[in-house]
């Protein structure tokens, strides 16, 4: 029996086969706090961070926790395409049979520093059967927005399945604006729940990732929220220029350093982003930052 062998080369661009290395971040620089990534233009100490276009350096805590410079506020991850997640709170407030409450408010500013709350992947969230709430910009674009979420029965869920719209019965929620660096919340109750208080006494508010809560008619009844944090997204930027102005500018170097990058607009509407090309991947923040993919053949014998 003859034996016919066909040799096929088969060139791959796959990243699974063989792919050029490329760095995030600068040498001589940590490129991770615990188990979170910490990409250039973000930086771990002097001189590992873009100082030139905003605050970016990030404090790390027993090589473990990454905070943001200002504040005392949690890291979840960082993405280069323009985005970083933060741990919220959620706020309560909470009544017995006197009439008495235990509350809580949040307020969360970000000063000086190239972040805002992302206007396209959170969400502000109210629950409970007597609970109105409020999200107001402290400084900024002069934003106050709410909702009011409001039931006095159970019976009113009948047919409902966990996971139903926050629309206004036991949950509801809002957008906000493009632009806050500084919120402040505030919530009040009608009846101090005096007609839900068999099943829901408390009422819960958070600004949170769009699609991070799934509201269940469980949260009327317990106080699991009380001490939930669930993810909150900023939108990071380069500056204040337009992608044109910033090539032009002869007194601040240009972001998009790799020369396989592009420079695109910011998803905050402020300032820009660097991107890769197509066909290559890493950080376009560093020179020689976007690595393509290396061709490799592939014998295969039939």
């Amino acid at each position: 029996m003859s034996v016919i062998v066909f040799i096929l080369f088969v060139f791959l661009t796959a990243a699974s086969k063989a792919t050029a290395t490329a760095n995030t971040q600068l040498p001589s620089c940590k490129a991770k706090c615990g188990d979170i990534d910490i990409p250039y233009p973000f930086g771990i100490g002097d001189g590992c961070y873009a100082e030139e276009y905003g605050d970016f350096s990030i404090n790390c805590t027993d090589d473990s926790t990454a905070y943001l410079s200002t504040g005392n506020i949690d890291i979840l991850d960082i993405a280069l395409a323009g985005e970083l997640r933060i741990a919220g709170l959620t706020d309560y407030d909470c009544y017995d049979r006197r009439g008495e409450n235990k509350f809580s408010n949040s307020s969360i500013g970000l000063g000086d520093l190239p972040f805002t709350f992302s206007h396209t992947q959170n969400k502000f969230v109210v629950i409970g059967c007597d609970t109105f709430a409020f999200i107001q910009d402290v400084d900024g674009v002069g934003y106050t927005g709410g909702c009011t979420s409001y039931c006095t029965t159970l019976d009113s869920f009948k047919g409902m399945p966990n996971g139903s719209s926050c629309s206004g019965l036991g949950c509801c929620e809002v957008p906000i604006p493009r632009g806050i660096k500084h919120f402040s919340t505030t919530m009040g109750t009608f009846h101090k729940y005096n007609y839900s208080f068999d099943f829901n006494r408390c009422g819960f508010i958070f600004l949170a990732q769009q699609g991070q809560y799934t509201f269940s008619v469980s949260d009327l009844r317990s106080n699991r929220l009380r001490n939930e944090t669930l993810p909150i997204v900023l939108d990071w930027s380069i500056g204040n220029q337009t992608c044109e102005e910033a090539k032009k500018n002869p007194n601040i170097s240009y972001a998009c350093r790799s020369d396989n990058s592009e420079c695109i607009v910011s998803n905050n509407g402020v300032g820009y982003l660097c991107n890769c090309l197509k066909g290559y991947q890493g950080n376009p923040y560093l020179a020689r930052g976007c690595q393509g993919m290396i061709s490799m053949p592939e014998f295969l014998v039939l």
